[in-house]
């Protein structure tokens, strides 16, 4: 049985799915989760609906959250207003977040070499990457993943590539390898590193290994202007 880790917990409620509470009347509070990014102690930026919506301190109490984290957040609508869209913050999970890390071209292709099962889904929110994955792993083990950007990539061959597209590779890393179970996942790298001054917009070409002969390839517009 695939081994479902608590980011997937949250992460399969992305997008607002609707939570029934098992209730006893139509005044049963209705409960919603989805992903976002913490822009203040009162707000949080959600992917799905492209709002801020305002709520609790979520800097203080049990969340142990900062200012630019990302998170999968479960809420209940309480009293709007015509400016602002209010929530009431049931629970809040911190999702493991990087920045894109450059290697010299010579051992690029060493590291970070072992696979991924799949891609379930990723999405550009603002300055954020966020990948939805499944990998196969022994629970014991150490699991790093990481959005790699060759060195090379700062100045592309005008022959093969056009001054404003990088292309990144999405890696993970087992201390101990071996089969293990499959584990589903969510990590967000913030993209903010990549800005270039030439242009408004960059073209990302994402590539990830599912197998020694399989890869999972997308692109994206990261408009920053």
């Amino acid at each position: 049985m695939m081994k479902i880790t608590i980011y997937f917990i949250y992460a399969c409620l992305i997008g607002l799915f609707l939570l029934l509470f098992a209730c006893a009347g139509s005044d049963t509070p209705l409960l919603f989760s989805a992903i976002g990014t913490v822009e203040s102690q009162k707000s949080i930026y959600l992917d799905t609906d492209k709002i801020t919506v305002y709520t609790q301190n979520v800097l203080s109490g049990d969340y142990e959250v900062e200012v630019g984290d990302r998170v999968v957040v479960s809420f209940q609508f309480t009293n709007n207003t015509p400016d602002n869209v209010n929530i009431y913050v049931a629970d809040l999970q911190k999702i493991p977040t990087d920045t894109v890390f450059t290697v010299t071209d010579d051992i690029a292709d060493t590291l970070y070499v072992d696979t991924v099962t799949a891609i379930k889904r990723m999405w550009l929110s603002k300055d954020y990457l966020t990948v939805d994955f499944t990998y196969s792993g022994l629970d014991t083990s150490l699991h790093k993943f990481r959005l790699t950007k060759k060195l090379s990539e700062n100045i592309p061959p005008a022959d093969t590539i056009v001054a404003d597209t990088i292309r990144l590779s999405f890696r993970h890393n087992s201390e101990e390898k071996g089969e293990g179970s499959q584990i589903r996942s969510l990590r967000s790298f913030k993209l903010s590193n990549l800005k270039s001054l030439r242009h408004d917009s960059i073209l990302l070409t994402i590539r990830t290994d599912l197998s020694s002969v399989t890869r999972d390839t997308r692109n994206f517009y990261y408009n920053y202007k």
